[in-house]
Parts: structure tokens; sequence; C-alpha cells
């Protein structure tokens, strides 16, 4: 156990240097020069009081004695706020030292806390109380949803309305300058090209359908040159797809949309993926679609103007804000019109599309026999337990058909078939056509409005 760190006093007029040498210039066999080591009292220090570890490394640099800190490696833990700056400024300005080591090392010494103090600004959190106007680049991809664009910006708005100021800005960008395609067939005008978006506080990718193809290489190599630019940096939906192939979500906590939680968590083993409706890790945030980022930005309002002001944006869309932590699919609730039982069974099924399960096993789990349950069946939905089932799973198959590149056989092995043959019977049976056709015509033109085909 590393022994405690020597108690440090300053003053106006006064700094024991040689007791701040102690703390920040212990070194380990094995350790990276101008790191910290953990378990040191350097490390103690820079965890524990980022300002008073950025002034021991100052004071350390301006008598000539760099230790492992080396004040670059003084990273202040999220959230920073302003207040941390003002405080390693005021210890620093009380810090005196001989006129010829001051001569010798101010220079030195400026240079570094210039360099602190715009990592911690860089770095300091967009969810903390704020005066100050929040500036947001949307980089929004083609085939977006229109309603998740809305649902990061509307609430903004909403927020400026009540509040009679602009305490949000806000500018839209695309992959290339040019008006966006959505989902719905509206060009979306934006303000430029990646690029425009420097200058904002934060950056938030809203992607959709087709991310692989919409977010090209040079794209994701703008981006990670592009973001730490940014206090924070963001995803909806797609969207953090885009972030993780940039490498800016490993070691973070995030959430993507439902239908891609495995597959996201298979490609990106360094992302902590959870399935919140919206997450945030520091200074990245993940929300999972249109509604959850509602959501995510109820809360940045709350977080910056309090949770009156929110409660009022809310009110205005008839909504409530519900919490980032939890599940994206909540529990059906139970529907009048239909027989308890049969939800009952319906909620069995919905959780079990893989395995499907046989009829005399969904009945006895509601303590029914198989003709009773058929018979249920037909009265509230006119399908029979079998046939209900049948039609999500090949609206589960669809999905992954027409929005991901899995094999065949992968599809039919997750949506409950036993093969990729008895998947493709089961559509021409059903809707008429083959999987491989689906996929073939699966890539209309940017903004077809009438995809997917009916009946499918």
């Amino acid at each position: 156990m590393s022994p405690p760190i020597p108690a440090v006093r300053f003053n106006t007029t006064s700094v024991a240097l040689s007791r701040m040498r102690s703390v920040t210039s212990r070194y380990s066999a094995g350790s990276r020069e101008g790191l910290p080591v953990s378990g040191s009292r350097t490390w103690q220090c820079t965890i524990a009081a980022p300002a008073l570890a950025a002034a021991i490394a100052l004071s350390a640099i301006c008598a000539g004695a760099r230790g492992t800190c080396g004040l670059r490696s003084c990273v202040a833990p999220d959230p920073v706020t302003a207040q941390v700056i003002k405080t390693s400024r005021l210890i620093i300005s009380g810090i005196g030292l001989a006129p010829s080591t001051l001569a010798q090392h101010s220079g030195l010494a400026k240079r570094r806390l210039a360099i602190y103090e715009i990592h911690m600004t860089k770095t300091a959190t967009i969810f903390a109380p704020s005066m100050k106007p929040l500036t947001l680049a949307a980089l929004i991809l083609p085939q977006a949803s229109i309603l998740e664009v809305a649902s990061v910006l509307d609430p903004l708005r909403s927020a400026n309305r009540h509040l009679g100021t602009e305490a949000f800005r806000w500018r839209i960008v695309s992959p290339d300058g040019r008006a966006v395609p959505l989902t719905c067939g509206i060009g979306l005008p934006a303000s430029g090209p990646l690029a425009a978006a420097e200058g904002a506080d934060a950056l938030v990718v809203i992607a959709g359908f087709r991310q692989s193809e919409m977010a090209t290489a040079p794209l994701i190599r703008d981006l990670s040159r592009i973001a730490t630019q940014f206090s924070a940096i963001g995803g909806i939906d797609a969207g953090a797809w885009v972030l993780a192939r940039a490498g800016l979500l490993n070691g973070y906590r995030a959430t993507v949309h439902w239908e891609d939680f495995e597959d996201f968590a298979a490609a990106h083993s360094a992302v902590d993926v959870v399935p919140d409706r919206f997450v945030i890790d520091r200074n990245r945030f993940t929300a999972g679609g249109a509604a959850p980022a509602s959501d995510l930005m109820l809360h940045l309002i709350a977080a910056r103007h309090g949770r009156a002001l929110a409660l009022a944006v809310a009110a205005s869309f008839l909504t409530t804000a519900r919490g980032g932590n939890e599940p994206q699919i909540s529990p059906p609730q139970a529907d009048p019109r239909l027989d308890p039982r049969v939800a009952a069974v319906i909620a069995r099924i919905e959780a079990h599309l893989d395995t499907p399960e046989p009829t005399p096993d969904l009945a006895a789990s509601v303590g029914l026999s198989p003709r009773r349950l058929e018979m249920l069946f037909r009265q509230n939905l006119g399908l029979t337990p079998a046939a209900y089932a049948l039609t999500l799973r090949l609206s589960a198959a669809r999905r992954m058909i027409t929005d991901t590149r899995h094999p065949l056989a992968e599809v039919a092995l997750r949506c409950g078939f036993s093969s990729a043959s008895s998947l493709s019977r089961a559509f021409r049976t059903k809707i008429g056509v083959r999987p491989s056709d689906i996929r073939v015509i699966a890539k209309p033109a940017l903004g077809t409005q009438d995809w997917p085909p009916a009946g499918i």
C-alpha cells in the first residue's frame, strides 16, 4: 500500500518545493516517461485532486525537476468543471519561486498550463449546469429517420422558446455538404460537410439504414481526426456504429438500437454495449432510437437548465421523459381487447423467435389445451398461434435480410428456421418471393417512399 500523500501547504509567498518533488518524482521500472504509476503518490494525487496535481506538477517543472506526472498526463477525471481550472489558476498564482528559476522556466510553465486548460475545457461535460449557449453539430447520414433528427433538435428548440433566449444552437452537416435524403424522401438541407462542424461544443451522429455504406472510409477517417475538437460526441440509432467504426467508443459504455444489439456487440468487443434507452459515459453519449433520443435531450435540458424546464418541454410534446437505464422495449401493456391468456402467449412467442415452441407447449404455459388456445387466438387475432408466430419470424427475417449482409443461413437460424431452404420456402409460400429476391431489390434509390414492398 502506498504511503499517504505528503501534506503540501500553499500560500501567496512560498511553497515547499522539496515536498512537491517527493510527490511528483517517483519512478517505477518499466513505466513510461510522463505517465503516473498506478498506486504511486502521483497517481493518488492525480485522481484525488486534479487541481492540486496540476499545481504540484507545474511547480516541479518550474523548479527544473520533471517528475512522472509531467503535467500533460495530469488528466482530470470527467466530469470536469470550470471551477477546477479556476482553482488551478489560483494555486499556481500563489506559488513563489526564486527570480532566477522563474526567469528560466516561467515560459515553459505557462505553455504547460495553457495545454492543461485546453484539455480541461474540451473534456468538460455538457451535461452540467451552465448558462453558456451550447452549440450542437448534427452529422446526418443519408437514410436516417426524420423522426430521429426531430427528436434531437426539436426539444432544444422548445427549450429556447420556454427560456426566451438561445440557450441551444445547432447546425446540420452531411457527408458531402449537400442536402441529406432521409428515409421519408425529404431532403434535409445542410450547412456543409463535416468540416463545417468545427467550432461546435458537441457533435452528434444520426444514422439509420445502410450505415456501412453511407459512412464511407474517408468519412470515418475525418470523424476520427476531428473528434478531439468537441467536448462531447454522441450517436443516435446507427450513429453508434459509425462512432465505433471510428474507434471513438472504445472503452466506453454505449447503446444501439435493439435490433442491432447482438451484431454490434459481436463487431465491437472494445465497447461495453448495454441495452439501455440512452447512455452517457464521460464525454460520450448514445441513444437507441428516436424516442430515447428525445429522452436524452430532455436529460440534457434538465442538466443544464433545471428539471422544471425539461418538464415544460416534455409537456409541449405531450410526453414524459424516461430514464436512460430503462429498457428500449417496455413490457407490453395489457390490451383490454385481448384475452389475457392470449396476451401472455404473444409475449412468450416474441421472446423466443429464434427457438419457436410448438402449440401444445404454448398452451401448457397458460394452463390451456392446444385446441382451446387455438380457438382463443382465432377469436382474438383471426390466426392460429403457429400462424401468428410465423408472421413474426418472417417479419424479423425480412428486417435482417434488407438491413444487414448476414448470410441467409444465419438469418434463418436467428429467426427460428432450421435452414436457409426452409426460410426460402416460408417466404415463397407467405409472400410470394424468395429471400434473395428481397435482398436484391432492397437497394432502391435514396429517398424512395414506397419501400418496403407491401406484404413484406
